[in-house]
């Protein structure tokens, strides 16, 4: 996985489906990549949620159907990131909403991701 590899991601919960990833804000993440179409609720559904519960959470839906992105950034989503983005504009994107933790991180060549 991409994130693994960056250097900039100190550390990354999976979630197979919606109680896991429930059960993971407990480590109060600053981001989640929901995967949209995750296993046990409608994703529009499940971002409305996370947004409410933690209104400081980012949430970001990853999915390989762009017709997905408008119910994606409608139910809250800070952005829309489709699968096939290649890994360097993947990670930007991602960099792009978490600022802080960039500016704190040595930045890495993206030519060193592929």
């Amino acid at each position: 996985m991409v994130l693994e590899h960056d250097g900039q991601c100190e550390r990354i919960l999976e979630a197979g489906d919606v109680p896991a990833l429930l059960d993971a804000l407990s480590s109060s993440p600053d981001l989640v990549l929901l995967e949209w179409g995750l296993p046990g609720m409608r994703p529009e559904l499940l971002a409305n949620r996370l947004c409410a519960a933690r209104p400081s959470l980012v949430v970001v839906a990853l999915s390989e159907h762009l017709t997905e992105r408008p119910a994606a950034l409608a139910a809250g989503a800070a952005c829309f990131i489709h699968t096939a983005e290649p890994p360097p504009h993947f990670l930007d994107l991602l960099h792009g909403l978490c600022p802080g933790v960039v500016e704190q991180l040595p930045v890495r060549s993206p030519a060193a991701l592929l």
